[in-house]
């Protein structure tokens, strides 16, 4: 199976990402719902504008994502997949952000309230490459595009 399929396969199967960003200098995670578009250029993901998440993305875009099949399983460590994405986040275009909300709650309709909600924007990151890892030592770096 190539890249590209194995990268959709995963993405289809997790709604929650692992967003790794930085604040003020200071590394911080936090789990965000993400859809990817179609050619696996971007992630997206909302977020709202008085948040510390935004904000520090504003400061400083590069970020990564990452996305994996964990059950907590015993057989996890020989048969996990875990992508990291990496690339560089900002706020969505105005005229992108109505499809990718579209995107967001097709992944997830319980987010359509928050969508909704003042202030909420969407952020969208320019996957500049894919980090697959499966298993133990099965390391793989993917360019969309």
């Amino acid at each position: 199976m190539d890249d590209a399929r194995i990268l959709s396969d995963l993405f289809a199967s997790q709604r929650l990402a692992v967003l790794a960003a930085a604040r003020n200098g200071v590394p911080h995670a936090s789990l965000v719902t993400f859809a990817a578009t179609g050619d696996l250029q971007a992630l997206v993901f909302a977020t709202g504008r008085d948040t510390g998440k935004f904000t520090g993305i504003l400061a400083e875009p590069h970020v990564s994502l990452l996305v994996d099949n964990r059950t907590d399983a015993p057989e996890d460590l020989a048969g996990a997949l875990a992508v990291t994405a990496t690339g560089t986040a900002g706020e969505a275009p105005e005229a992108l952000r109505g499809s990718y909300r579209a995107l967001l709650l097709d992944r997830d309709p319980r987010l359509r309230e928050f969508l909704a909600g003042p202030g909420v924007t969407v952020i969208r990151v320019e996957v500049e490459r894919y980090i697959l890892v499966r298993g133990i030592g099965d390391v793989r770096t993917w360019i969309p595009g």
